[in-house]
């Protein structure tokens, strides 16, 4: 038996795999598919087994067959053809394979004489991990300490924002004590206007000195009394208005003018 090589026409070849089960991706088929445009060819022709006059099988090549149906495709004038080897019986198929098997089987890498075992090279690499290691295990804490100095620094600076942004509470305004001696002139002008001033004001100059409603409305009622008796001291005027006392009487002559 004698090689027969032949340049065929691509649409003539059948594959017996589909790209799928031989896991070819569209990268790989585009970049083969230029190199064959460019050489007009494969360096490894399809082996392919004659099925009829112009009808052909794969025995081997898929690769290159479908990289030169893509070819086809991106220059269907150059790309038309494909070259290969073909088999005319199936006694011949089984040659085929047996060169197939031993002339295009995958190249195993050979060991160099420098080549340096992985186990040597991983007992090696043991003290420079160890030291990253530890290396790592340092920052970590370092950086653990940092963060938490950060929040307590946080912390601190929020609960000091939230105490200056409170409002401040106003003191409270105690009444001034009365001396003595400008006691006497405030009872004078007390008892005057309780006497002289007209209702309406006198109402007013209490409500504003502090008097309660029921003060109030008493004291309206001494004044309307007729005929009035004038007021002589505030010893009186506290015996007769009803609901007033001493301490609520204080206030008012603290507050009056």
């Amino acid at each position: 038996m004698r090689l027969q090589s032949a340049i065929i026409l691509v649409k003539d070849v059948s594959p017996t795999k589909t790209r799928t089960e031989l896991g070819i991706t569209e990268a790989q088929c585009d970049e083969a598919a230029r190199l064959i445009l460019e050489t007009a060819g494969v360096i490894n022709p399809l082996i392919l087994l004659r099925t009829g006059v112009t009808a052909y099988t794969i025995i081997d090549g898929h690769f290159e067959y479908y990289a030169a149906l893509r070819a086809r495709e991106l220059d269907p004038r150059r790309g038309e053809t494909i070259n290969a080897y073909i088999a005319e019986s199936e006694s011949a198929v089984e040659i085929f394979k047996k060169q197939v098997k031993l002339f295009r089987k995958p190249t195993q890498p050979t060991a160099t004489a420098n080549a340096v075992p992985v186990s040597i090279q991983v007992c090696d690499s043991l003290p420079i991990l160890k030291s990253l290691s530890n290396e790592m295990t340092e920052l970590k804490e370092m950086f653990g300490k940092m963060v938490k100095t950060l929040e307590n620094q946080v912390s601190q600076m929020t609960k000091m924002l939230e105490e200056s942004s409170r409002p401040v509470a106003k003191p409270r305004s105690l009444p001034v004590p009365i001396v003595s001696a400008d006691r006497e002139e405030i009872e004078k002008q007390f008892l005057s206007d309780v006497n002289t001033l007209p209702i309406d004001e006198l109402l007013a100059k209490l409500k504003k000195a502090g008097a309660t409603k029921n003060v109030v409305d008493n004291v309206k009622k001494e004044r309307e009394k007729l005929p009035f008796q004038s007021v002589v001291s505030i010893e009186k005027f506290i015996k007769r208005i009803k609901g007033l006392a001493q301490k609520t009487m204080d206030k008012i002559l603290n507050q009056w003018s």
